[in-house]
């Protein structure tokens, strides 16, 4: 593996615990099925990746990055090597941009998107989303209570409802886990882009995760081996990638 490694400032983490810290809101359960559509969220230049890390990016063997449209990793700060952006642009990715304005900007941007996704109010507040047994949700805000940690333990769908515009966010206060070999499926016109799910914490995705969506992340994230992820994972601290790992931006 190679690996590209800075500190995080500690205003920067100090900056963003205060935003999560403050972008939560307590509230209590309404509907399970809300069929309403939230506004897209605006995710500026961060929108161009589909790694973006602030301390650092480990790349495992056999990785995949495909899809159409932007395929920009980025690493901001930090301190590439030759092999660690080779093995990058060598998967599938167009560019790799690191220590750079680019980057820079985009963490900035991500962290406005974070806030814009925290200040949503949630329309289903459970103790979990541990599901099973090809389970459904409906476009809406879902959360946990009491800063909780949310997990996906079983299939799950996501059904737009006909709704190509349909926006699903899902609200982990602290840490977002996979089991693995989950599958989180679209169907009915679900977006993958229109899919964000807002992590307080670390993110680890369990080997053979198949996954949809816009992952912000505070902390680390860590994907599992032979994880499937259509979408972007956008990150304030280190992403960390097992062998085949497929990204479809």
């Amino acid at each position: 593996m190679n690996t590209v490694k800075k500190s995080l400032g500690s205003k920067k983490i100090l900056g963003a615990i205060a935003i999560l810290g403050l972008i939560i809101p307590g509230v209590t359960a309404t509907s399970s099925q809300a069929s309403t559509s939230q506004a897209q969220i605006n995710l500026g230049t961060s929108a161009n990746y589909v790694l973006l890390a602030h301390k650092a990016l480990t790349n495992g063997a056999s990785t995949i990055i495909s899809g159409t449209g932007s395929r920009i990793v980025g690493i901001s700060p930090g301190i590439s090597d030759v092999g660690t952006v080779s093995s990058f642009l060598a998967s599938g990715a167009s560019q790799f941009q690191n220590d750079t304005l680019p980057p820079t900007v985009a963490q900035a941007d991500l962290l406005s998107a974070m806030a814009s996704v925290g200040a949503l109010t949630p329309t289903t507040v459970g103790a979990n989303l541990s599901l099973a047994n090809n389970d459904t949700l409906y476009p809406g805000v879902y959360t946990t209570p009491g800063g909780a940690a949310m997990s996906v333990d079983g299939n799950l769908i996501l059904d737009a409802q006909g709704n190509a515009n349909a926006v699903f966010v899902f609200i982990a206060p602290t840490a977002f886990n996979t089991s693995a070999g989950v599958t989180v499926s679209l169907i009915n016109g679900a977006q993958a882009s229109n899919i964000y799910w807002l992590v307080g914490a670390g993110m680890t995705l369990g080997a053979s995760t198949t996954i949809q969506g816009n992952f912000l992340v505070s902390a680390d994230a860590t994907l599992g081996a032979s994880s499937i992820v259509t979408g972007r994972v956008l990150g304030l601290g280190a992403i960390t990638l097992g062998a085949s790992v497929n990204l479809i931006a």
